[in-house]
């Protein structure tokens, strides 16, 4: 009996490779596609969470990049230098380098950290903050029990917060008097969101005023349109401030990359700046490589002060990282 043989199925090593890049194209395509949906940021709510990853767009338009210049797929990889081109030139006009200050006066040194409600590291996190030694330290997403475990910190006889039954409460600690505080409760957003405004008398200077908040994370429409409310009225708020020295804090859930950020900064001329070539990425902490990570929580300051360095800290259990700020308050 005759048996007659398949043929058998074509497995070279050409035909995988031709696999490879027909699905290297079809990702190229999709990464293309985001990075350029991302720019109708205003007008659409996921257009906004797009964009915040240029800096994702850029290392994947390399890595696509190399592939199809190897391969010589010219009109791919000509793609993806423009893609890269066009990422590059975005974090290069955000990009602000902080030389060392050898200015005289007063240091002032600063932490802002969302614990995460639910995640507590209750015993290494006070080691911590003690070793750190924050003139003033912000705490979001604090319950009671964080309350008092703070308040056992020495150094630290100054303290303003508001803890409500949601996830936007903070704590304020400072080692200088808080003289003026002004806690504020958005009703008609989500949660009811909390910001605080407090004037600090820092001994040899004088006030500085400080603003903490905690906009809503851009999950849904709803929700992104109250965080960009939010920034608005912060915004107008800080416009009208005229103290010598501000500094704002916290988790804003959102990047420099986005418009809703460059109209905050332009209509409150504050300034974002770093000692490292980008912005510290704080979230999320489960991507470990920094590559994978955005910046969502913000120092900014502007007037007589001025910027020593900005570096991220500890993370412990919560999705974020600490961001830690040292200035100088200049006469």
């Amino acid at each position: 009996m005759k048996v007659t043989k398949k043929p058998p199925m074509d497995s070279t090593p050409s035909k995988q490779t031709n696999d490879i890049l027909k699905g290297a194209k079809f990702l190229a395509l999709f990464l293309c596609a985001c990075y350029a949906f991302s720019f109708l940021a205003l007008h659409f709510w996921l257009a906004d969470l797009l964009r915040h990853f240029i800096l994702q767009y850029a290392i994947g338009a390399v890595l696509f990049g190399v592939l199809f210049m190897f391969k010589k797929s010219w009109l791919y990889g000509g793609l993806m230098a423009l893609v890269l081109l066009s990422c590059g030139f975005e974090l290069a006009s955000l990009t602000r380098i902080t030389p060392q200050s050898e200015t005289a006066g007063i240091r002032l040194k600063v932490i802002q950290y969302n614990q995460l409600v639910m995640k507590r590291e209750p015993e290494n996190f006070l080691r911590w903050i003690n070793s750190q030694s924050p003139d003033i330290a912000i705490i979001h997403e604090p319950n009671h029990d964080t309350l008092k475990e703070l308040k056992t910190l020495a150094p630290y006889p100054h303290v303003a917060h508001k803890i409500p039954d949601n996830p936007y409460g903070f704590i304020l600690l400072s080692k200088y008097p808080i003289i003026e505080k002004d806690i504020t409760v958005d009703t008609n957003i989500v949660y009811g969101n909390i910001s605080g405004h407090f004037i600090i008398d820092i001994p040899d200077y004088g006030e500085i005023s400080l603003y903490a908040a905690h906009p809503a994370s851009p999950g849904h429409p709803i929700r992104a349109a109250h965080r960009n409310y939010k920034l608005q009225t912060l915004a107008d708020k800080i416009a009208e401030d005229h103290s010598k020295t501000i500094i704002v804090m916290g988790d804003f859930n959102i990047t420099p990359y986005s418009p809703y950020f460059k109209k905050f900064k332009e209509k409150t001329h504050l300034k974002n700046e770093y000692t490292s070539l980008l912005p510290p990425p704080t979230w999320p902490r489960q991507f470990t490589a920094q590559a994978l990570q955005i910046p969502i929580d913000h120092i900014m300051h502007k007037g007589q002060i001025e910027l020593i360095e900005k570096k991220r800290g500890e993370a412990f259990h919560s999705d974020h990282y600490s961001l830690i700020a040292e200035f100088i308050l200049t006469p």
